[in-house]
C-alpha cells in the first residue's frame, strides 16, 4: 500500500512531458501486441513538416504523422489504421497538452 507521502514523492518525480496509456483496443506491430504506450512531447524535429495548427484542430492526418515520433513502442506510419479512433483521440489529446505553455496547462483539467 502506497502512503500519501510515497504518493506525494511519486507525483513530483513524474516527468511532465511524458504520459503513460493503456489502449483500449490492443494492437498487432510487427509481431509484438500493444496494449500501453509512453507518449512523450514531441520535440520541433518530430513536428519538422507539419502545421502546429493542424495539430491543434487535431487534424486526423497530421497526427497520424505525429505519433510514430513521439510514442513508445514505437508505431509505425504504417500501423495507423489499425488504432482505434478512441485511442488516437486520446493520443492526440496528450499531444496537444504537451504542446500548450505551462501557465495554460496548469488551468486545463487534464488527467494523464
Amino acid at each position: 500500500m502506497t502512503t500519501q507521502q510515497q504518493a506525494e514523492n511519486l507525483a513530483a518525480i513524474q516527468n511532465p512531458n511524458e504520459a503513460k496509456y493503456t489502449l483500449e483496443t490492443p494492437i498487432q506491430v510487427g509481431g509484438q501486441t500493444i496494449t500501453e504506450v509512453i507518449i512523450r512531447k514531441p520535440g520541433t524535429v518530430a513536428l519538422a513538416g507539419l502545421s502546429l495548427q493542424d495539430i491543434y484542430r487535431s487534424d486526423v492526418n497530421a497526427i497520424c504523422q505525429v505519433i510514430p515520433k513521439c510514442v513508445w513502442p514505437q508505431i509505425p506510419r504504417e500501423a495507423m489504421p489499425l488504432i482505434d479512433p478512441v485511442d488516437l483521440g486520446q493520443i492526440a489529446g496528450h499531444i496537444i497538452y504537451f504542446l500548450m505553455p505551462k501557465s495554460q496547462r496548469a488551468a486545463t483539467d487534464i488527467q494523464l
